[in-house]
Order: structure tokens, then C-alpha cells, then sequence
């Protein structure tokens, strides 16, 4: 996915994920491969429409938030990325048809982290 932001008469061009420079062939045929992770750089500095789409092809909620796995996250590492993520996407702020999108799949994410976290405080009996 390329994406093409124009500031003060500069053309700035976004890929990612990058492309692969040993199978061009390979890259049209299959197409660009879905984002791992997302990263903090990329929620700062993508266009909205970059960073929407980026959760919408995200394979989990891991990818959305940037985890590992479900159990490399804490409190306050979720509040913040999830944070970080609404103030880019919340429809508030952004007209953005994909930001919507975007913002409630985060939102439903987030709220299944919520519980994962609830439910690792409990005691075991």
C-alpha cells in the first residue's frame, strides 16, 4: 500500500510495509503482506487513511495494539497505545470513513484486553 501525503508543496511518500526489492514478480502477484504489528512511529506519522487501513487489514488484535501475544501487555501499556490510537481515529476528531471503521474494530479490541486483564486478577481457587 503506497500512500501519498502532500505537505507545503512537498510530496512525501509512505510504503509500508516496505517493499520486498528481491521478488518484485512475487509482490504483484500476492500482494503487499499484512502488517505484523503496529508500531508507535507508525500511529504518530501515517496519514489517517494509512494508519485506518493498517487496522483494518490487522490479522488480531495484537497487531492492532502492537503485542506480542496476549499476555505481553500490561494496564498501562494498553491504556496508552489505545489512547495514542483515539486520538488519531475517534470520529470526533476525523471525518474519515475508514477512521470509523477503524476506531470501532480498536474499540472492540481494547474492551477484549479489558477483560483478558480482569480476568488475570482474579484468584484462582
Amino acid at each position: 500500500m503506497t500512500e501519498k501525503k502532500v505537505d507545503e508543496d512537498k510530496e512525501i511518500w509512505v510504503h509500508f510495509p516496505p517493499v520486498p526489492t528481491d521478488a518484485p514478480g512475487i509482490w504483484r502477484a500476492i500482494g503487499p503482506p499484512r502488517a505484523r504489528r503496529i508500531t508507535d512511529q507508525q500511529i504518530d506519522h501515517l496519514p489517517i487513511d494509512a494508519l485506518a487501513q493498517l487496522i483494518l487489514d490487522a490479522n488480531d488484535s495484537n497487531a492492532i495494539f502492537g503485542f506480542e501475544n496476549s499476555d505481553a501487555f500490561t494496564n498501562a501499556t494498553l491504556h496508552r497505545r489505545f489512547r495514542r490510537l483515539a486520538l488519531r481515529l475517534h470520529p470526533d476528531k476525523t471525518t474519515n470513513e475508514k477512521a470509523r471503521e477503524a476506531f470501532t474494530i480498536v474499540e472492540e479490541a481494547h474492551e477484549s484486553f479489558i477483560q483478558l486483564l480482569v480476568a488475570r486478577q482474579k484468584p484462582r481457587q
